[in-house]
C-alpha cells in the first residue's frame, strides 16, 4: 500500500507503506525526458500535476480537480547538446539534466537567448519534509462516536389546548405531576403505557409530540367527519386547511384525511419521501387507514393517531416474559399501538434481549375486538401454543395464550392489574 499525505500550501506528498509488496514508482517529464522515481517507506517525494505513479500494473495520474491535464505536445524536447569549441574555455561545466545524485538537484541548464524555454518550477521535492506523524491512516485510532441513539420513545402529552379543526392551536406545557418513566429490569428504558389519562373525551385525537407544536392537539369527531367529508392538512397557503399546521417543512397541501367504513384514512399529498408513517415513506397520492398509534413525520413535526376506545382497550392488556434473559424475564411490555413489531432490533416496538430473537421476529396487532400475531422470522421459529407457526401466518390469539420465541424467551397475553 501507499500513504498520500498533504504538506504546506496544498502540496501532496508520496510515501509507501512498511509492508507494501508492490514496487510503487513514479514517473515525470523534466526538461523533456522522462524519469523514474522509486518510492519507499523511507523517504517521500512531492507529487506533480502529470505525474504518473506506477504501483504493480496499475497506473494513477496526478490532476487538479476541475483541471484538464496538460497535453504531452506542450512539453519540448530537450535542448541539443553544445557542441565544445576547441578555442572556448576548459572546465566549463554542462547541464546533468535533472539526474540526482544522493537526493540534491544540479543546477538547471543556462538560458539560450535565441530559444526561450518554458520555466523551471521550483524544485522542492528533494527537502524530503518528515510526513505528518499522526495522519496516517494505519495509526488513527478507531472512531469512538456514540452509538446513534435509538428511535425515541413517544413520551405521554398532558397537553390541555385540545382544539377542533380549523380552530386556534395554543401551545400547552404538561403539569408537573405527569408521571415520570420508569426503567424497566436491565437498564433499558420501559416503553410507555398507552393510556387515554386526562385526555379529553373525544373519539379521536391527533397529537403533536414534536415539532413546532409539539404539546397541541386536535380533536376529531364522526360527526364533523361526515358534514366536511374531508379535512385537509398542511400549512397557511392558498388553500384553506381544517387543521392547520406549522414548520418549515411543512407544505400547504400535506395530505388530507377521510372516513371510509368508520375508519380514518390518510391521503398524502407531498412529494415522496417527505411524509412518514411508522418509519415507512410515503409516496404522491399512497393512502393508508391509520390505526391507533401511528406517527405521522413531516421533517421534524411528529404526530401520533389515537381512538379512545381503542386505547382504552388496549391499556388493559400486556406481554408478559413468563422466561428469558435476565433482562427481559417478568417484565410486563405494555402495547402501545394497535399494531406492534416485536423482536431484538431498533425498530420493533416490544424490543427484547434474547440474541436468539430475530430482529423483526413476531407482529401483533388488535382488530375487530381480537388480538392476531403475525410470525415474521425466515430464520428463527416461533410456537404458539406448543404449535409452530410458518413465516406470514397469521393466527388469533387470546389472554393466557403462550408464544414461544427461542428456547429462553415465552410470551403470555396478560389482563394487566388496576
Amino acid at each position: 500500500g501507499m500513504f498520500v499525505w498533504q504538506g504546506r500550501e496544498g502540496a501532496y506528498g508520496l510515501l509507501a507503506s512498511e509492508n507494501s509488496m508492490q514496487i510503487i514508482e513514479v514517473e515525470r517529464l523534466e526538461q523533456g525526458q522522462r524519469r523514474r522515481i522509486r518510492v519507499d517507506s523511507h523517504s517521500s517525494i512531492l507529487l506533480r500535476v502529470a505525474d504518473e505513479i506506477q504501483v504493480g500494473l496499475t497506473t494513477l495520474r496526478v490532476q487538479k480537480i476541475g483541471e484538464p491535464l496538460p497535453e504531452p505536445q506542450q512539453y519540448s524536447p530537450p535542448p541539443p547538446q553544445r557542441q565544445q569549441e576547441p578555442s572556448s574555455p576548459p572546465g566549463r561545466p554542462t547541464s546533468l539534466r535533472g539526474r540526482s545524485d544522493g537526493g540534491l538537484e544540479a543546477p538547471p541548464p543556462p538560458v539560450r537567448p535565441s530559444s526561450p524555454i518554458r520555466p523551471e518550477p521550483v524544485r522542492t521535492e528533494y527537502s524530503r519534509p518528515e510526513p505528518p506523524r499522526t495522519e496516517t491512516p494505519r495509526s488513527e485510532p478507531p472512531r469512538t462516536e456514540p452509538e446513534p441513539v435509538e428511535d425515541e420513545k413517544e413520551v405521554p402529552l398532558w397537553a390541555q389546548g385540545t382544539i377542533g379543526p380549523g380552530g386556534s392551536q395554543q401551545q400547552t406545557s404538561p403539569p408537573a405531576s405527569a408521571p415520570p418513566r420508569q426503567a424497566k429490569a436491565g437498564g433499558k428504558d420501559a416503553a410507555e403505557t398507552l393510556d387515554w389519562g386526562n385526555r379529553p373525551n373525544v373519539d379521536y385525537l391527533l397529537e403533536f409530540l414534536a415539532g413546532p407544536m409539539r404539546g397541541c392537539q386536535v380533536s376529531l369527531t364522526p360527526a364533523e367527519m361526515e358534514r366536511a367529508g374531508r379535512l385537509n392538512a398542511g400549512a397557511p397557503g392558498s388553500r384553506n386547511n381544517e387543521i392547520s399546521l406549522e414548520g418549515p417543512d411543512i407544505t400547504n397541501e400535506a395530505f388530507h384525511l377521510v372516513m371510509e367504513d368508520g375508519r380514518f384514512s390518510l391521503c398524502n399529498e407531498c412529494i415522496s419521501g417527505l411524509l412518514v408513517i411508522n418509519r415507512s415513506p410515503m409516496k404522491t397520492g399512497d393512502r393508508v387507514v391509520l390505526m391507533t398509534g401511528d406517527v405521522i413525520t413531516i421533517g421534524t413535526t411528529k404526530i401520533r393517531f389515537l381512538e379512545r376506545e381503542v386505547v382504552r382497550f388496549l391499556s388493559n392488556y400486556g406481554l408478559l416474559a413468563e422466561s428469558g434473559v435476565t433482562s427481559d424475564q417478568d417484565v410486563i411490555f405494555p402495547l402501545n399501538r394497535q399494531r406492534l413489531l416485536i423482536g431484538r432490533g431498533k425498530a420493533c416496538d416490544v424490543r427484547l434481549s434474547d440474541l436468539e430473537v430475530s430482529r423483526v421476529h413476531l407482529g401483533l396487532a388488535y382488530g375487530d375486538g381480537q388480538f392476531s400475531v403475525q410470525h415474521r422470522s425466515e430464520t428463527n421459529p416461533t410456537f404458539l401454543n406448543g404449535l409452530s407457526l410458518l413465516p406470514g401466518t397469521v393466527r388469533k390469539i387470546k389472554e393466557g395464550d403462550r408464544i414461544r420465541l427461542s428456547s429462553l424467551t415465552v410470551l403470555r397475553l396478560v389482563r394487566r392489574q388496576g
